[in-house]
């Protein structure tokens, strides 16, 4: 199965009644919640709040958010609702067992919703996992190892799907 339909699912279940009801609440909700996720993010960068509204402000009003909240594109807007919470739980993975299983889903979801990602995502990985080793925390780089695992399970059966198929190339 599509890992997005599986996101899709979860989504839907906030609202047993009428799935559909979760989906239009998130885009009534998307602009509010896009502004926190930005503040929120910021934070990891900077500790003035006025930099910190004016990129939660900057972040719910891009360009490409807006244009996929007008073509009703849900995996673009849930895309870019997660990217600041993966940022903000990612920055500190090394630290703690928590914020790595945040970041872990977090990274599943926003992976679900865009796999194009996955090539600079896997390059940050593995920069951040080379930082991490190299300030010679073998702990910090196990929760940093972590962090890719949960996204790997859910495409694993899409992954073994296409390989029986034989359309390996399918996968990139």
């Amino acid at each position: 199965a599509d890992p997005f339909a599986g996101l899709l699912a979860v989504l839907g279940s906030l609202s047993p009644a009428a799935p559909s009801l979760a989906l239009v609440a998130l885009w009534v909700l998307a602009l509010p919640l896009a502004v926190l996720g930005g503040w929120f993010a910021a934070t990891r960068i900077t500790d003035r709040g006025g930099l910190r509204i004016f990129a939660g402000v900057v972040w719910a009003l891009a360009p490409t958010f807006l244009t996929a909240l007008v073509d009703a594109r849900p995996a673009a807007v849930m895309v870019h609702l997660l990217l600041p919470w993966l940022f903000h739980a990612a920055a500190v993975a090394h630290r703690s067992w928590g914020a790595a299983g945040a970041a872990s889903l977090i990274l599943a979801a926003v992976l679900a919703c865009a796999p194009s990602l996955a090539p600079a995502i896997a390059l940050l990985w593995l920069v951040a996992l080379g930082i991490v080793l190299g300030q010679g925390s073998l702990r910090g780089a196990v929760r940093v190892l972590w962090l890719v695992v949960p996204a790997a399970v859910i495409f694993a059966p899409l992954a073994i799907w296409q390989v029986q198929r034989g359309s390996v190339w399918a996968l990139f």
